[in-house]
């Protein structure tokens, strides 16, 4: 993987504690695959060396879960973990899940700081 691109919102490399939260489509993975590939793409930031120990935050929510298959239950607690994030990467494939967009427009309207994979081009 070459990296990340597209610094936004003013972020800076400034060293301190960073609150990562990583946007990656899940339907049809098992934890463990989102788990590999979350880490995969929040190694990225560990390896860019603009953050001191960043963090990634954990948006497996496998507490509390409602009898019922619920999308919007998992969405929901997706965005109480973003909305403790300090930067949050969008993966290559961000646009292919409706969840992942609805993390995106929050960004863009929040004024969260996020970035993309690599190879993604800049969504405007």
């Amino acid at each position: 993987m070459a990296g990340i691109q597209g610094m936004r919102w003013g972020i800076e490399n400034h060293k301190k504690l960073f609150k990562v939260f990583v946007s990656l489509p899940m339907r049809d993975l098992e934890v463990g695959e989102i788990k590999a590939r979350q880490k995969e793409i929040f190694e990225l930031v560990t390896k860019s060396g603009a953050y001191e120990n960043p963090i990634l935050l954990d948006s497996i929510h496998e507490h509390d879960i409602p009898e019922e298959d619920n999308e919007l239950w998992y969405l929901g607690e997706s965005i109480k973990t973003l909305g403790r994030a300090n930067l949050v990467i969008f993966s290559k494939d961000w646009r292919s899940a409706r969840g992942c967009r609805v993390e995106h427009l929050i960004c863009e309207l929040y004024k969260i700081p996020h970035v993309y994979e690599a190879s993604e081009e800049f969504y405007r």
